[in-house]
């Protein structure tokens, strides 16, 4: 493309190819012409890129650069906002294949225990929902045939999040005999600190930290992943990514290496 030949034509060889690559990639992938491009485009295209926080931002400033050049200011601007909402530093969750092993055996245990205690850890493990809004939940939230829960988040915002059949059997079974406006737990929030901790060795927050990363492991998107943990920026997800393939790589290198 013209374009591009011309933005990359006074750069040196090494920035010429890497520049050239980055613009190429995001124009094949949204597959539009420069003309119909928009802002939800550029969102949309490093949603889905698996790359660190520091090659996220590179990709943007780049795409900026191009963007001014080919004089779409109002795309170039919203690509300097958009890496300047990636921190380059986020306080990392202490998340590492130990944790996540002992997780998932105690989502096997979970319906052993019965009664609150089930429901809450069940909710924990199964969402990613704040122990405060977990403890905040009335039946009339819970759709049991959707598997889905209407939550009320930081700030007074509204989202839904899902949970898995095994979660919605258990707290099914907990909450059949209650009214809607019933609260669910009556217990507070020091006891089921105190349930995790004996539990997993963390707080309800780790467990949460947890989530996010196998999700993404798993190949989970982060744009889902920023809805369904009710963050407002991106940026504070994105320290979830870094985690989960530094787990990847570990795992891979452990399993692979030594065979």
């Amino acid at each position: 493309m013209e374009e591009i030949t011309a933005f990359t034509s006074s750069l040196s060889r090494v920035s010429r190819r890497n520049y050239r690559y980055i613009v190429q990639s995001f124009l094949r992938d949204i597959g539009k012409d420069l003309s119909s491009l928009e802002k939800k485009d550029v969102d949309l295209w490093i949603s889905n890129k698996n790359i660190s926080r520091r090659t996220m931002k590179t990709y943007l400033y780049v795409l900026s650069r191009f963007f001014r050049y080919i004089e779409r200011d109002d795309l170039s601007k919203h690509c300097r906002e958009r890496a300047k909402e990636i921190r380059a530093s986020n306080p990392i969750p202490r998340v590492d294949d130990d944790l996540l092993r002992r997780v998932e055996e105690l989502k096997g245990r979970v319906s052993e225990m019965g009664g609150e205690r089930s429901a809450v850890i069940a909710l924990l493990l199964s969402t990613g929902m704040r122990l405060s809004e977990v403890l905040s939940l009335k039946p009339r939230d819970i759709d049991l045939k959707r598997r889905t829960i209407r939550v009320m988040g930081k700030g007074g915002k509204e989202r839904i999040v899902y949970m898995t059949s095994w979660c919605a059997d258990i707290v099914g079974n907990y909450i059949k005999n209650m009214k809607n406006d019933d609260k669910i737990f009556k217990i507070s929030a020091r006891t089921v600190q105190r349930w995790v901790k004996e539990l997993l060795g963390v707080s309800p927050h780790g467990i949460r930290h947890a989530f996010a990363v196998m999700y993404l492991a798993r190949g989970g998107n982060i744009r889902a992943l920023q809805k369904i943990l009710g963050h407002s920026k991106l940026s504070t997800t994105e320290v979830y990514l870094d985690i989960a393939r530094s787990l990847v790589e570990e795992d891979f290198r452990r399993t692979m290496e030594h065979s």
